[in-house]
């Protein structure tokens, strides 16, 4: 899954949930400016809550900094 930052396309770091302690948990999350890859982000969230058997995700669980 891609996701566009200031105009260019950038793979989504995690395929799996960051675990309590990540550095990367402490991190500001940003609000959505660019709503046109949020179904990309959302579907990918919903897979990897899947295949972890997750009742819930976070977007910055998966290295996506973002408030959804």
């Amino acid at each position: 899954m891609t996701r566009t930052k200031r105009g260019r396309k950038e793979e989504s770091p995690f395929n799996f949930p960051l675990q309590i302690g990540d550095p990367k948990l402490r991190e500001i999350s940003k609000k959505v400016e660019n709503y046109d890859d949020l179904g990309k982000i959302v579907e990918e969230m919903k897979s990897v809550a899947r295949k972890y058997d997750a009742l819930g995700l976070a977007a910055p669980q998966i290295g996506i900094n973002q408030v959804i």
